[in-house]
């Protein structure tokens, strides 16, 4: 009776070791498999203009660092219950979303589309606690980097450059999985400074009576 327990476990063991075995799915953080050199809608840009960048000048990298260089990154959900709103990254936060833990950069320096800016190659995203087949709700952040050490969240807190695409449905890859999802089809999205919320206006607004009041 131990005897036919014991390979009745082995055999269970081996049928379950294949599913628990499986790595976590992934996708390809890259826009560039439909760029040709010409401008191309879904190209993150400036929506206002930077020092020496003029407004709509589309945004890029540098590896030295002496320009204005931006970063791509993501977060990611779960399912595909919040595609088609219209979500902040706070929102999309607040739902359950989680902040992928690897930043990208641009391919070229900001600047003319033509030369490649606003292109991003970073490889493979790995999103830990999925799996294969499996489909997630993603949302491109890209964020004004002058250091190469600065976050995104570091960026919004400094008021800096940022910017957010739409959610987007992707269906992760695992293995050799022939249909190994990318971000040519994203949609453009502006990259600027956020504008002072209405608890920062009433702030200003209720310094400045103070002041009146005081002279």
């Amino acid at each position: 009776m131990k005897k036919t327990l014991s390979i009745a476990i082995l055999m269970g063991m081996s049928l379950i070791a294949p599913v628990t075995s499986w790595g976590a799915g992934y996708f390809l953080i890259d826009n560039a498999e439909s760029y040709d050199g010409t401008p191309n809608a879904h190209l993150p840009f400036l929506a206002i203009p930077q020092s020496t960048y003029p407004a709509g000048t589309i945004i890029g990298s540098d590896p030295t660092f002496a320009t204005p260089n931006y970063k791509i990154g993501f977060l990611w959900l779960g399912g595909t219950a919040n595609i088609g709103l219209s979500l902040t990254p706070d929102q999309f936060r607040a739902s359950g979303a989680t902040l992928f833990g690897e930043d990208r950069s641009f391919i070229w320096p900001t600047g003319d589309v033509v030369g490649g800016a606003g292109i991003f190659t970073g490889g493979k995203a790995v999103v830990p606690g999925t799996s294969g087949g499996q489909h997630i709700t993603v949302q491109l952040l890209a964020w004004y980097d002058p250091t190469g050490s600065t976050t995104y969240d570091q960026a919004v807190a400094q008021n800096s450059y940022t910017g957010y695409s739409t959610l987007m449905d992707i269906r992760l890859a695992e293995g050799p999985d022939p249909l190994i999802a990318d971000l040519r089809n994203m949609q453009g999205f502006p990259i600027n400074v956020p504008e002072p919320s209405a608890v920062t206006l009433t702030s200003v607004a209720a310094v400045a009576l103070l002041f009146r009041r005081r002279k």
